[in-house]
């Protein structure tokens, strides 16, 4: 029988792990310092939006990251209408990412904007990029074509 081997799980005992990533951030005037998610806990977070679960995950896995009373003041800025349940996960009507949504871009490398709305225009002139041309004695088909 096949044995997967795991990592040790951190302990809340143990503390902050100084080799694990920490993002901060400001929320109403207060610091947070948060744990990077795990590539684990970004895909149960986004398979749970097809489940139903999404919102449960949401406060599961920001209970888990949000480092020293992180977590129960982010409750209490919920619970005394200061942020809405987008600032945690998706953005609202002023930010267009909730805090999950920044350690997740943190972790990942590369930190997202907003996009414009338009692509980038191609480039003028030069070579066509399909690098086809068309030889010399060739002669575009005038006849209809037949379709089956």
């Amino acid at each position: 029988m096949k044995e997967f081997a795991v990592a040790a799980a951190r302990t809340e005992a143990e503390g902050e792990n100084a080799d694990e990533p920490v993002g901060e951030f400001t929320l109403a005037g207060q610091e947070f310092r948060a744990y990077l998610p795990s590539t684990g806990q970004i895909s149960v977070l986004i398979a749970s939006q097809g489940l139903g679960q999404n919102l449960r995950d949401i406060h599961n896995l920001l209970r888990k990251l949000m480092l020293d009373d992180g977590y129960s003041r982010l409750v209490g800025l919920l619970n005394d209408n200061v942020i809405g349940i987008g600032m945690l996960y998706g953005g609202d009507e002023l930010n267009d990412t909730g805090i999950l949504d920044y350690l997740i871009e943190l972790r990942s490398g590369r930190p997202t904007t907003s996009s414009n709305g338009s692509s980038p225009s191609p480039a003028s002139g030069g070579k066509r990029s399909t690098g086809r041309v068309r030889g010399a004695t060739s002669v575009p088909s005038t006849s209809l074509s037949t379709a089956s």
